[in-house]
């Protein structure tokens, strides 16, 4: 049976956010992952404007994060969702 993993990587973490019977199922999933992740930029770019004006960080992840393809994201150095195909054994 195949089974698809929807995970949250970075380099120095990995947090599976569901496994999924079918890839539309993860590809839901991994689309709320990651627009949760860019909420969560938007929020914290706002909070260092304050301090860094010159900050690039946030809006370098958002526009990363913007990728809907689950195949061509890359948002490293920070965290990735990803969506892993696997198969399960009897």
């Amino acid at each position: 049976m195949k089974v698809y993993l929807v995970v949250l990587s970075g380099p120095e973490s990995c947090s599976i956010e569901g496994i999924y019977k079918t890839y539309e199922g993860a590809k839901q999933r991994w689309d709320e992952v990651r627009l949760n992740q860019i909420e969560n930029a938007k929020k914290s770019r706002d909070y260092a404007k304050k301090y860094l004006p010159e900050d690039t960080m946030y809006d370098e992840m958002i526009e990363k994060l913007s990728c809907t393809d689950p195949e061509k994201i890359d948002n490293y150095p920070h965290e990735t969702p990803h969506i892993w195909e696997r198969q399960l054994e009897d």
